[in-house]
């Protein structure tokens, strides 16, 4: 019988015990041996039925030693155990085969041996940065397509190094603190080296290296076992995973948990479950609570990544750049679009559907917030802060200007009431506070953008002295870029009241700029209690449009908040050394006033209308009127008509 079973690996096999043992001297021939053996219910290996016994047999591992069911030696007369050998051609067995040649592989070629044979780096020009990753030629060699991995290059990513470092860490304490492992999660769509597989590759490699126990699940019920004694496949069942092992698991939709060996090796805690998932909280909220698992939310590509990914796959850097300042960070998201320009549009579609889902279904996010629906589209997943704490905690974030017009179309469609709801329901959920001020920013920009029935925005100077400002809701806007000279040159044939939205804020320092026949209007939208600004944007703005045209009208610079100890805040930190306004022609570097130069206005703190560098002092006034909401606020500092605006930041 060992021979005839000697091609087939233990754990492929299936064994029964007879609950009641079967007296084969009463079988004649193997005719009826056969006949009643035929006659046995054998239901499925993993039903309730098989494990439990519930019927005439139950499944036993098939690595288990048969000596541990008797204290002397069973009945010879009796037949106690049916082993049931697997299909020669099932999915499962040619995967196995598969499976193990690529973990003699990697075996061979990493176990106690340096990575750098099979790395190659990739420079990204600016700013400049190496990176290292395993090029597709070494991916095919060691053949881990068929542990799920399809990437055409393993980027060696900054954020793998500190996943590994934390789990390193947490693991030395898996018996002191009772836990069992790890859940690592992120932005959803994780397959296009961006977590998942890919980092589970990246610490299989890195352990191989080491020369560290490591098993790797690649079926749900079946793992390769890594160990200084050679690599094996095993069924879930096996139950003898050496102390101090890793093991790694993927999550699925269809298989949520790590398979059996490893949560019983984790309950023992002689091993360290590793299982990357989505961030849908449902596949993994049970084991992690039962074993104490940690949670590592990791962060999306920084641009720099982006960039060494795209250029590995050949693609320009410039472009990536592009896509990303328009898209956000998802590699996933950036590697589609660069290998099939095509889906672009399908995806333009599905971010605005995203986009009025959630702004017409903001009740059903509050209440129960399911990140796989929209954040992949429109929003991204970050973990709260870097520390080992945050890292368990994740929020989300619109990334990108043009995300966020997406979503102000669709909060423009509500009326000012249900966008003022809209905002408070969302701004004070822990999941979107690290969007709340791109979602008042669409608040206030709608309201004066997009709402025909508006009244404008009526604000409190931020001196006593100053008249009292409105700022009023606009005829149309505009998506500009500030960063080009004269860009508003034809701003006197537009009529006014005007809005200019920056399509890009790299460099310019506000959310809007509005236009009247008496003002220019900068605004700055914040959910902070401090905010900074930026010398150059204002210089570009100043240079974007007619000098004729701002010599004529008093620039007033805004900022909306929407609490009032932010507001107070703001009072408290905006003093005059924080913030300098200088008014000065460029043809003079003195700063001498000249008759171009605005008039500066003659108050009782100013008697005599000298030029001055005191910073407005801030109040505290109402954003909303009465009847709409209590918390709004805003700062108002009148800056003048100037040449040139400076601005220093303390």
């Amino acid at each position: 019988m060992a021979n005839q079973l000697s091609h087939i690996d233990a754990n492929q096999l299936v064994m029964w015990k007879l609950l009641k043992p079967l007296d084969i001297r009463s079988m004649e021939d193997q005719g009826s041996f056969d006949a009643t053996i035929k006659e046995i219910e054998l239901p499925d290996p993993k039903s309730n039925q098989a494990l439990h016994g519930t019927g005439t047999v139950q499944a036993l591992s098939s690595t288990s030693r048969l000596s541990r069911f008797w204290e002397n030696s069973p009945n010879e007369d009796y037949l106690h155990f049916i082993v049931q050998v697997p299909s020669v051609n099932t999915p499962e067995s040619i995967k196995i085969d598969l499976v193990r040649g690529t973990a003699d592989r990697l075996y061979r070629t990493l176990w106690k041996k340096p990575l750098n044979p099979i790395l190659a780096p990739v420079v990204v020009p600016d700013p400049k940065k190496t990176y290292m990753y395993v090029p597709q030629d070494q991916l095919s060699k060691l053949g881990v397509k068929h542990l799920d991995c399809e990437e055409e290059a393993l980027l060696f990513r900054d954020e793998y190094i500190l996943a590994h470092k934390a789990i390193k860490e947490w693991s030395k304490k898996r018996r002191t603190e009772k836990s069992g492992g790890v859940v690592i999660t992120g932005h959803p769509g994780l397959e296009m080296n961006a977590g998942k597989t890919c980092f589970l590759l990246y610490l299989l490699f890195h352990r191989l290296s080491k020369g560290l126990p490591t098993a790797f699940q690649f079926l749900p019920d079946s793992f390769v076992l890594f160990t200084n004694s050679g690599v094996k496949v095993y069924a879930h069942t096996f139950d003898e995973l050496p102390d101090g092992t890793w093991a790694l698991a993927d999550c699925s939709a269809k298989d949520p948990l790590p398979c059996d060996s490893f949560l019983v090796a984790c309950r023992s805690r002689d091993a360290f479950v590793v299982q990357t998932s989505s961030p849908d909280e449902k596949r993994y909220k049970t084991w992690r609570k039962e074993y104490k698992a940690y949670t590592y939310v990791m962060d999306c590509f920084p641009l720099t990544e982006s960039v060494a990914l795209g250029m590995i796959h050949g693609f320009n850097d410039q472009l990536i750049k592009d896509h990303c300042e328009k898209w956000g960070p998802s590699a996933r998201i950036m590697m589609a679009h660069m290998t099939n320009p095509d889906r672009i549009s399908r995806h333009t579609e599905r971010v605005k559907q995203a986009a009025h889902h959630f702004v017409h279904n903001f009740g059903d996010y509050i209440t129960d917030v399911n990140p796989t629906e929209v954040s992949h589209t429109l929003f991204t997943i970050h973990p709260k802060g870097l520390s080992s704490e945050d890292r368990q905690s994740s929020i989300g974030r619109i990334e990108t200007s043009y995300l966020n017009r997406i979503l102000m179309d669709k909060i423009a469609a509500k009326n000012q009431q249900e966008q003022i709801n809209f905002y408070k329901l969302v701004s004070h959920h822990q999941w979107f506070k690290g969007s709340a001020g791109y979602i008042l920013e669409n608040v206030v920009l709608s309201r004066l953008c997009a709402d025909p029935e508006s009244k404008g925005l009526p604000c409190t100077p931020a001196r006593s002295d100053l008249p009292q400002l409105t700022i009023p809701a606009c005829q149309g806007h505009l998506n500009l870029s500030y960063e080009e000279q004269h860009s508003l040159e034809y701003l006197n044939r537009i009529r006014r009241p005007f809005c200019v939205i920056p399509t890009s804020k790299t460099s310019a320092t506000v959310d809007a700029t509005i236009f009247t026949d008496r003002h220019i209007i900068t605004i700055q939208v914040t959910v902070a209690s401090e905010h900074s600004v930026k010398e150059t944007g204002f210089g570009q703005i100043a240079n974007s449009f007619p000098k004729t045209f701002r010599q004529s009208r008093e620039w007033c610079h805004v900022f909306v908040t929407d609490e009032a100890e932010n507001a107070k805040s703001l009072v408290k930190n905006w003093t005059s050394d924080d913030l300098r306004i200088d008014l000065m022609d460029k043809g003079d570097p003195k700063g001498k006033q000249t008759q171009n130069d605005p008039k500066v206005k003659e108050t009782e703190s100013n008697p005599k209308g000298k030029q001055t560098e005191n910073k407005p002092k801030v109040k505290d006034i109402e954003m909303f009127e009465e009847d709409e909401t209590p918390e709004g606020h805003e700062v108002v500092g009148e800056a003048g008509n100037s040449d040139e605006v400076k601005m220093d930041e303390d």
